[in-house]
């Protein structure tokens, strides 16, 4: 099974060898089998030489560069005009948007004990306030579990939230569709598709390790930001709810599937929740 690699650190080299990844991080080195990887994301300072960049190409690896803004290198993405012809189109992004919106709400719900049938009679724009709303409770409750004040809270969000990106990047790119054709706004497509997975791999986690860590740790030390996205990783790589047989990062995988399906085909719809 192919799985993902969340690298921090204050120097890296991503290398290749034959068809493996040679990765160099502050001076330990590991190799990965490009057959068994789909996305290496890489934060700090370092550099890739020519031939992780062609590997990457040829075995679909996503690269993605954690900075203050994402970028990648890897897969060639988009399958054809029709799909970005779809992403274009005002009626297919409307109905797509209303149901990413729909699911965020009602995830965000869960961890804020709003009620389902509240969250989804509400129109788009409503939508968007409530998770914009909870987004901000949810900040104020990280603060408080590690006593530290918002602004802590809201960056360590922002340090998991970026790897997020990188996970739905990945599989926006391996459904065929554009990152960059969103569907809410302005934004990039793999944030819209983040939304619906935030408060599980950001939010979730973050709260739990409060409970094992309480005093807060240096976002500015990379064994502090390394703990931090350790919790996330394993709630990604964990069962997407109790009881699913599947992890989640598979589901968010299928999402996008659904999303490119949904995008193309007047038929196709896309539902509203990604829980069994």
């Amino acid at each position: 099974m192919k799985r993902s690699y969340w690298v921090v650190a204050n120097r890296y080299v991503l290398g290749a060898r034959s068809r493996r990844f040679l990765l160099e991080v502050d001076g330990e080195r590991v190799e990965v089998a490009a057959v068994k990887a789909y996305l290496i994301a890489l934060r700090g300072d370092g550099w890739v030489t020519a031939r992780a960049l062609e590997l990457a190409r040829e075995e679909g690896v996503c690269l993605a560069f954690i900075g203050r803004k994402l970028s990648w290198a890897g897969p060639e993405g988009v399958r054809g005009v029709e799909y970005v012809l779809a992403q274009g189109s005002e009626w297919r992004r409307a109905e797509v948007s209303r149901a990413l919106l729909a699911t965020a709400a009602i995830e965000f719900g869960r961890l804020t004990g709003r009620g389902v049938e509240e969250l989804t009679s509400l129109e788009e724009e409503a939508l968007l306030r409530e998770v914009e709303g909870m987004r901000n409770e949810l900040t104020h409750r990280v603060a408080e579990a590690f006593n530290v004040d918002a602004s802590w809270a809201g960056e360590a969000a922002n340090v998991v939230r970026k790897f997020l990106y990188a996970e739905c990047l990945s599989a926006v790119l391996s459904a065929g569709l554009s990152p960059h054709i969103g569907v809410i706004g302005d934004r990039p497509l793999y944030e819209d598709l983040s939304l619906e997975f935030e408060p599980a791999v950001v939010w979730e986690p973050l709260l739990s390790l409060a409970k094992r860590v309480p005093a807060p740790l240096d976002l500015g030390d990379v064994q502090g930001v390394r703990l931090i996205l350790a919790s996330a990783k394993r709630r990604l790589e964990g069962a997407a709810w109790p009881g699913c047989r599947r992890s989640l990062n598979y589901v968010i995988r299928r999402r996008a599937l659904a999303l490119a399906s949904s995008l193309a085909s007047p038929i196709a719809r896309y539902g509203v929740g990604w829980r069994g």
